[in-house]
């Protein structure tokens, strides 16, 4: 407590902690929930739908997006279209996401169909800015479009659920 020049007493609302638990502990146990969240993102996806520009994006084939394991909340991302296209994804919270802008990607020429395919990711992914995740799907959406993703199940994760 304080005396203010009024001679009124104030209380200042304080946070103990049991003196056995530092700052640091605290911080990361706030952070879990983000940590535990971020890690269910690991694996690869196939693409399910997508929307650019408020258009549906025609897939003539099927299409991998793998994440790989984060840094940081940062997760480095690599899209296998006709040519492979990498950049990374930032994590800002449960909802919020932030793909790079810079996209590196090999340099053939795919068929027109699936070429539309990258330009229109080439488009998009910097604008992505939400991510909703249900079971095993993973939404990206952002004012200029939609990415749904669906991860792929190996023989092991197929074999496990069916015993």
């Amino acid at each position: 407590m304080s005396q203010s020049n009024s001679g009124k007493t104030e209380r200042r609302a304080r946070l103990h902690f049991p003196s056995f638990m530092r700052v640091t502990d605290v911080l990361s146990f706030l952070l879990v929930p983000l940590t535990a969240m971020a890690s269910n993102l690991e694996g690869t996806y196939n693409i399910v739908s997508f929307k650019y520009a408020y258009e549906k994006v025609d897939l003539p084939g099927v299409y991998a997006v793998t994440f790989q394991p984060a840094t940081d909340s940062v997760y480095p991302v690599s899209f296998k279209i006709g040519n492979s296209l990498r950049t990374t994804m930032t994590v800002k919270d449960n909802t919020t996401v932030e793909f790079s802008p810079d996209i590196i990607s090999t340099r053939m020429m795919p068929a027109p169909p699936v070429y539309a395919v990258e330009r229109a990711l080439h488009g998009l992914l910097p604008d992505l800015n939400r991510m909703e995740t249900t079971g095993s799907n993973i939404v990206f959406s952002s004012e200029e479009g939609m990415l749904k993703l669906e991860r792929q199940v190996t023989e092991e994760q197929q074999q496990t659920t069916e015993e």
